[in-house]
Protein backbone atom coordinates (compact mmCIF):
# COMPACT_ATOMS: atom_id res chain seq x y z
CA UNK A 1 0.00 0.00 0.00
CA UNK A 2 1.53 3.10 -0.44
CA UNK A 3 1.62 6.11 1.69
CA UNK A 4 -0.75 8.13 0.72
CA UNK A 5 -0.38 12.00 2.07
CA UNK A 6 -3.75 13.68 3.99
CA UNK A 7 -4.29 16.27 2.10
CA UNK A 8 -4.81 13.67 -1.16
CA UNK A 9 -7.51 12.04 1.19
CA UNK A 10 -9.43 15.36 1.88
CA UNK A 11 -9.45 15.82 -1.79
CA UNK A 12 -10.71 12.58 -2.89
CA UNK A 13 -13.21 12.66 0.04
CA UNK A 14 -14.38 16.10 -1.28
CA UNK A 15 -14.51 14.87 -4.71
CA UNK A 16 -16.58 11.81 -3.88
CA UNK A 17 -18.89 13.60 -1.80
CA UNK A 18 -19.26 16.05 -4.85
CA UNK A 19 -20.28 13.46 -6.83
CA UNK A 20 -22.44 11.73 -4.80
CA UNK A 21 -24.15 14.79 -3.49
CA UNK A 22 -25.29 15.36 -7.32
CA UNK A 23 -26.30 11.75 -7.00
CA UNK A 24 -28.37 12.00 -4.20
CA UNK A 25 -26.79 8.99 -2.40
CA UNK A 26 -27.32 9.34 1.24
CA UNK A 27 -23.48 8.70 2.45
CA UNK A 28 -21.26 9.58 5.32
CA UNK A 29 -17.56 9.38 5.76
CA UNK A 30 -15.97 6.68 8.55
CA UNK A 31 -12.72 5.38 9.37
CA UNK A 32 -9.87 6.92 9.55
CA UNK A 33 -10.13 10.34 7.49
CA UNK A 34 -13.55 11.16 9.47
CA UNK A 35 -12.03 10.61 13.11
CA UNK A 36 -9.28 13.49 11.77
CA UNK A 37 -12.29 15.47 11.97
CA UNK A 38 -13.11 15.59 15.33
CA UNK A 39 -8.99 16.05 16.38
CA UNK A 40 -8.49 12.19 16.51
CA UNK A 41 -4.94 11.49 15.07
CA UNK A 42 -5.21 8.49 12.72
CA UNK A 43 -3.10 6.92 10.48
CA UNK A 44 -5.25 5.99 7.49
CA UNK A 45 -4.23 5.74 3.34
CA UNK A 46 -7.90 5.22 2.12
CA UNK A 47 -11.19 6.67 2.62
CA UNK A 48 -13.99 4.82 4.56
CA UNK A 49 -17.72 5.59 3.15
CA UNK A 50 -21.11 4.20 3.89
CA UNK A 51 -23.69 4.39 0.91
CA UNK A 52 -27.26 3.55 1.44
CA UNK A 53 -28.66 0.82 -0.88
CA UNK A 54 -31.05 -0.99 1.25
CA UNK A 55 -31.62 -5.10 1.29
CA UNK A 56 -32.25 -5.64 -2.72
CA UNK A 57 -30.97 -2.24 -3.83
CA UNK A 58 -27.32 -2.71 -3.81
CA UNK A 59 -27.00 -4.08 -7.58
CA UNK A 60 -27.82 -0.14 -8.92
CA UNK A 61 -25.89 1.57 -6.39
CA UNK A 62 -23.07 -0.67 -7.43
CA UNK A 63 -23.04 -0.05 -11.12
CA UNK A 64 -23.55 3.56 -10.61
CA UNK A 65 -20.88 3.63 -8.24
CA UNK A 66 -17.79 1.74 -10.46
CA UNK A 67 -19.23 4.45 -13.56
CA UNK A 68 -16.80 6.76 -11.71
CA UNK A 69 -14.61 4.62 -9.43
CA UNK A 70 -11.89 1.86 -10.83
CA UNK A 71 -12.25 -1.65 -8.96
CA UNK A 72 -9.62 -2.41 -6.89
CA UNK A 73 -10.24 -6.57 -7.22
CA UNK A 74 -11.63 -8.71 -10.35
CA UNK A 75 -15.34 -8.86 -9.63
CA UNK A 76 -15.46 -6.15 -7.60
CA UNK A 77 -19.25 -6.27 -7.72
CA UNK A 78 -20.27 -9.98 -7.00
CA UNK A 79 -17.44 -9.35 -3.58
CA UNK A 80 -20.18 -6.12 -3.02
CA UNK A 81 -22.75 -8.26 -3.22
CA UNK A 82 -21.86 -10.77 -0.75
CA UNK A 83 -19.77 -8.91 1.42
CA UNK A 84 -21.22 -5.38 1.30
CA UNK A 85 -18.35 -3.39 0.90
CA UNK A 86 -17.00 -2.13 -2.70
CA UNK A 87 -13.40 -2.01 -3.02
CA UNK A 88 -12.36 1.13 -5.71
CA UNK A 89 -10.22 3.53 -6.55
CA UNK A 90 -11.22 7.19 -6.86
CA UNK A 91 -9.76 9.04 -10.23
CA UNK A 92 -6.90 10.48 -8.44
CA UNK A 93 -5.37 7.17 -7.45
CA UNK A 94 -6.91 6.96 -3.73
CA UNK A 95 -7.74 3.42 -2.49
CA UNK A 96 -11.83 4.20 -1.30
CA UNK A 97 -14.01 1.33 0.67
CA UNK A 98 -17.49 1.43 0.23
CA UNK A 99 -19.51 -0.29 2.57
CA UNK A 100 -23.32 -0.80 1.79
CA UNK A 101 -25.79 0.21 4.29
CA UNK A 102 -28.78 -1.43 4.81
CA UNK A 103 -29.88 -1.40 8.72
CA UNK A 104 -31.87 1.74 10.11
CA UNK A 105 -28.76 2.14 12.57
CA UNK A 106 -26.95 2.78 9.70
CA UNK A 107 -29.32 5.33 8.18
CA UNK A 108 -29.21 7.15 11.42
CA UNK A 109 -25.60 7.19 11.51
CA UNK A 110 -25.63 8.69 7.95
CA UNK A 111 -28.49 11.15 8.59
CA UNK A 112 -26.10 12.37 11.88
CA UNK A 113 -23.20 12.80 10.06
CA UNK A 114 -21.56 16.46 9.56
CA UNK A 115 -20.58 17.22 6.18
Amino acid sequence: MNEIDLRELIAAAAALQKKWEAMDFQFCFIGGLAVQHWGEPRQTNDVDATVWTQFGNERPVIDRLLEDLTSRIENADQFALVNRVLLVQEPSGVDVDVALAAFPYELEMIRRAEK
